[in-house]
């Protein structure tokens, strides 16, 4: 479990255009509340206090949301469900969060992390990951920062597949349990023959001509 990610919130009044312009405008991010019952609570946050948070949790960590109104506001776990940036620059113009049910599991998508050297990249091979994140269900507070991943014992022409995989206690992976597929694998370097070289130096050759013609 990682470690407790809070963020503090007020509860927003302006809207439209010119009300989210505004909030922007005295640095804060204008984002919506979106509560397991189906209520929605429009909220504004600091914006390097979100910038922080979404470092750390990004929209797979529980964050605790302190949503203030005139008072110190009760924490509520959230995840963030969506969080938009300007097209141009490297800016955040509006976040949503999600209200979770912390006695309920979800399915969350979590980052694989590969350890060791694959014997067969030592061999020559090359080591390709398939699924750079894996789908998984938990409780909200058991979701890990990452699926661990060990190739060293991997050989040419071997793969590791999910059933390979070991999960933390209380996450299970989710996938057709039929389609044992593929998480990272190592293969021969694919390397153009010089036939195949010479083959297309002659299919150029060509219009290489009718160049200088």
């Amino acid at each position: 479990m990682s470690e407790e990610i809070r963020l503090q919130a007020f509860k927003r009044d302006e809207v439209g255009k010119q009300g989210l312009r505004s909030v922007r405008q005295q640095g804060y991010i204008p984002g919506i509340y979106y509560d397991a019952k189906g209520d929605n609570v429009p909220v504004k946050v600091r914006y390097r206090a979100l910038e922080s948070a979404f470092r750390k949790a990004h929209s797979n960590h529980v964050i605790q949301l302190e949503i203030a109104n005139g008072g110190q506001g009760t924490p509520r776990p959230v995840m963030i469900w969506d969080i938009q940036h300007h097209p141009v620059k490297d800016l955040i113009l509006h976040v949503d969060f999600f209200g979770v049910d912390m006695s309920k599991e979800i399915q969350v998508e979590i980052p694989v992390q590969i350890e060791g050297e694959a014997q067969g990249v030592v061999d020559g091979g090359q080591l390709t990951v398939y699924h750079e994140a894996l789908l998984v269900s938990c409780l909200p507070d058991a979701i890990p920062e990452n699926i661990r991943i060990d190739v060293s014992a991997l050989e040419m022409n071997e793969n590791v597949n999910i059933e390979d995989v070991t999960f933390p206690e209380g996450v299970v992976p989710v996938y057709d349990g039929e389609e044992n597929f593929a998480v990272a694998g190592v293969n021969p370097i694919v390397e153009a023959s010089l036939e195949e070289e010479e083959e297309e130096a002659e299919g150029e050759a060509p219009a290489e001509e009718a160049e200088e013609e």
